[in-house]
């Protein structure tokens, strides 16, 4: 595969440096119909653009035709590409697709994208589970990109955070968890979130009926009735039963809202229904630097500028494992560090599909 992309690049060369073949080009487009400002150009790969050999693949397939008709009349050209190279290179294509779309959507700034990490983990396994390949090499380059996914996501589930904050967010809850066990272990760790705040009310409650406004002199009666409702709240307990306190019972049975609403205008809608399990999402689902969670208040779920290291170093070490995971094309080997604090990311040769620097062993 890599013999058929330096072949590409090779042909890409040469138009590059020879302004009659550019020209045969152009003029071949413009006879199709096409304006002057309409006419598509050969592009390279460039190291620090993102997407840039996928790119350079897609272009270079979307004008084959004329770039084989000009290589036909300008002498000392290099060979096309055939007919089978040229299919594999659509496949290759086809099988990256998914991989661009998950780190383009994971590269967000504006939304909620922790909550996300879970979903599209197992969304990317079943999308190359139901991929069918006719060529063997786009086959080899899919089953590489499954065991890389297996490889540095398989205990993706076993993060508490970004299991709470998948589960938290009302357009997935439990269903893209693969693993029973994760799911129930968020759910419980949530439930006792809930009852920790719940116990932390009753407690401010009880201080408050301790040095009362009223005159409680005047109505000995009344003082009884406080002292007794101070013990029973002290002792109660929210109604939690298995252990799941009625709140996030409610959350679990309403239906899941669509995929495009933003997680943060619904649970501001749902605050008055969920006044405790909101405090608890609010903590997973707030918007930070990269997209994911941040600090902040309740009442402002859009905040700009929120910060928090450990959601943007998780959202960091996605999109890493991503691009691993796409790799290509070999390049130097180079080091780069997260922005979490000591924390650095190794990337051996290799690079996804521009820019970013990964293993170059997928794609042998």
């Amino acid at each position: 595969m890599i013999i058929f992309i330096n072949k590409m690049k090779g042909i890409i060369k040469f138009f590059k440096k020879s302004e009659t073949a550019m020209r045969e080009l152009r003029k071949l487009q413009v006879i199709d119909g096409k304006k002057e400002g309409q006419c598509l150009m050969l592009i390279l790969d460039v190291k620090t653009r993102w997407n840039s050999i996928m790119a350079m693949i897609e272009r270079f397939l979307l004008i084959a035709g004329y770039v084989s008709r000009v290589l036909l009349i300008i002498p000392k050209s290099p060979p096309m590409l055939t007919s089978d190279e040229l299919s594999v290179l659509k496949e290759v294509c086809k099988t990256l697709k998914p991989l661009e779309k998950v780190t383009t959507e994971m590269s967000a700034e504006k939304y909620v994208t922790c909550s996300k990490i879970i979903p599209l983990v197992r969304l990317l396994k079943i999308s190359y589970g139901n991929m069918e390949l006719e060529s063997r090499e786009a086959f080899s380059l899919k089953q590489r990109i499954l065991h890389f996914i297996s490889k540095y996501f398989k205990d993706i589930e076993k993060v508490r955070i970004l299991a709470t904050a998948t589960f938290l967010d009302p357009r997935f809850k439990k269903i893209h968890f693969e693993s029973a066990l994760s799911a129930s272990s968020a759910v419980f760790f949530v439930a006792e979130q809930i009852k920790d705040l719940a116990n932390e009310a009753t407690s401010i409650s009880s201080d408050v009926e301790k040095n009362p406004t009223r005159n409680e002199s005047l109505d000995d009666l009344w003082s009884i009735h406080d002292s007794l409702v101070t013990e029973v709240n002290r002792a109660h307990v929210p109604d939690s039963a298995g252990g799941i306190p009625v709140e996030l019972r409610l959350y679990l049975n309403t239906p899941l809202v669509p995929r495009t609403s933003d997680p943060m205008l619904i649970w501001k809608d749902m605050r008055a229904q969920f006044p405790n399990l909101y405090k608890v999402a609010f903590k997973f689902q707030c918007p930070s630097k990269f997209g994911a969670l941040g600090g902040g208040q309740p009442d402002q779920p859009h905040a700009k500028g929120l910060h928090s290291p450990l959601a943007n170093g998780f959202n960091e070490h996605f999109v890493a494992g991503l691009i691993r995971t796409g790799a290509y094309f070999v390049r130097p080997k180079i080091r780069a560090k997260s922005s979490c604090r000591n924390t650095s990311l190794n990337f051996p040769s290799g690079v996804l599909i521009g820019g970013y620097h990964a293993p170059h062993t997928i794609l042998r």
